[in-house]
């Protein structure tokens, strides 16, 4: 795909965040500047990717690679405040007054060599079981009867110290050292907090940026968060929400006054039924659920626990919420929203750059590129057969069929300008010459033409050795 100029949808949004930026009281963007960002998240959507080299190719040096990255890393754009008043912009344009929060974490896998991109660990790899270097993101979605959209990131970055105290420790564990023997687990570092801490952070800052307007019936996140600390905190944000999340399968409860069993135990005698249950207010699927109000030991607090397997599944998993006074069927019905912040990072990851982010340097570069990418999202939310339909109380269209729609159009935009040039024969000719210059073509390591192994033949001295051998 090609493009020489922003999409005027693109424009519009820019200029409805710029008035936002002038109505909360600070420093709107100059012209220089939105013109620069329009024309950079068109980009994105053209190419998926934040990468200035494919910007500049797909726009046949319109602007240069090094006119796009130069204004990225040195012009004042107050990328955060952008961020914020993007997401209130949305709010405001689709009369957002209540939701559910969802926290997650995401990961971008990096190459193993990289020593200058900012974040970037040793983390498991959930398909191979084995480690990969990447970035790691926690992330807030506010899911709305209309839309899901996000409202928060913040990287993630294990403590060094904790993490190279696990190892040692590891180590003289399978050496069968004491553990009065082996060292002391250091303090975390506060300038690394947890995930949970990151998902509060962000929970605390939604509310801060909206001033309390927006009602959070829920908020959502799966077993990596629950604890003691996330659902007191969680309370005092937002004290109406309930808290959902799951306990593990070993987890120790109480009923009442009977002995303490985990959490397995307790729902293997326990009553099921098998029910027809729409999950995020579609299909219904089978579900066989059973639950109680129980005392849950490692939280401290008496818990509404719903053990429930769907259809084809062995195991049960157990979700648990704070206010007891909710049905398990609405506790079922609820957490199955945590599933489109899943959805969310899929598209995301896809179509707005950052599954294909270049590789920007430093904290400033690394943020400042989640945030346009976050941008781009927030401008396809923005884009009017979206609004019209989230208007109508109608599905809103794909991220990836709007993005082809998109794309479809920034062509023929494209083929228009030259047509409508002085002399469009002459424009044509010329980008037809400059296409072997813009389009680089790279030699393929899949085939074997320029190289030489030598001869597969058989070496004389292993013939006159191995000669009986048959």
């Amino acid at each position: 795909m090609l493009f020489f100029k922003a999409h005027k949808e693109v424009v519009d949004y820019v200029d409805l965040v710029n008035c936002q930026l002038l109505e909360s009281g600070a420093r709107g963007m100059s012209r220089i500047q939105r013109d620069w960002l329009s024309y950079c998240i068109t980009g994105v959507i053209v190419t998926g990717s934040i990468c200035w080299a494919k910007i500049d190719r797909a726009s046949f040096s319109s602007r240069s690679a090094r006119a796009l990255s130069f204004i990225f890393c040195c012009a004042k754009i107050p990328w955060d405040m952008l961020f914020r008043v993007s997401m209130l912009a949305l709010i405001r344009l689709y009369n957002i007054q209540s939701g559910t929060l969802v926290i997650d974490d995401t990961e971008r896998k990096r190459s193993k060599q990289t020593k200058t991109i900012h974040g970037v660990h040793k983390m498991k790899d959930k398909k191979t079981n084995g480690y990969i270097m990447g970035q790691e993101l926690v992330i807030a979605v506010l899911v709305n009867k209309t839309i899901s959209m996000p409202v928060g990131f913040s990287f993630y970055i294990p403590d060094p110290t904790l993490q190279a105290w696990q190892d040692q420790d590891r180590c003289l564990r399978e050496q069968g050292v004491d553990k009065s023997n082996r060292p002391v687990k250091p303090k975390r570092d506060k300038n690394f907090p947890t995930k949970q801490k990151l998902g509060l952070i962000l929970i605390r800052r939604f509310r801060f940026w909206t001033k309390s307007k927006i009602k959070i019936d829920s908020i959502l996140a799966d077993a990596a968060y629950m604890s003691k600390y996330w659902l007191n905190t969680c309370r005092k944000v937002f004290p109406q929400a309930q808290v959902i999340s799951q306990i593990k399968s070993n987890q120790i409860v109480q009923s009442g006054n009977r002995p303490e069993v985990s959490a397995k135990d307790f729902f293997a005698n326990a009553r099921s039924k098998t029910l027809m249950v729409p999950i995020r207010g579609g299909k219904p699927k089978n579900v066989t659920m059973a639950s109680a109000r129980l005392f849950v030991r490692s939280l401290g607090r008496r818990m509404l626990i719903v053990a429930l397997k769907y259809e084809g599944e062995d195991q049960y998993r157990y979700l648990a919420a704070t206010d007891l006074t909710w049905r398990s069927m609405d506790i079922v019905k609820q957490y199955s929203l945590r599933w489109l912040i899943e959805v969310f990072n899929q598209d995301w990851k896809a179509y707005c750059g950052w599954g294909r982010h270049a590789c920007q340097q430093g904290v400033d570069g690394a943020r400042r590129g989640v945030c346009l990418s976050v941008l781009v999202d927030h401008c396809l939310l923005s884009h009017p057969e979206q609004l019209r339909l989230g208007h109508a109380a109608q599905p809103l269209w794909t991220v990836g069929s709007l993005h082809r729609k998109l794309q479809i159009q920034s062509l023929f935009a494209s083929i228009e300008t030259i047509l409508d040039s002085d002399n469009p024969k002459k424009k044509l000719q010329t980008l037809a010459e400059n296409l072997d210059e813009l389009i680089e073509l790279r030699p393929s390591g899949k085939h074997m033409a320029g190289r030489e192994i030598g001869p597969p033949e058989p070496s004389p001295a292993l013939q006159r050795k191995y000669k009986n051998t048959g």
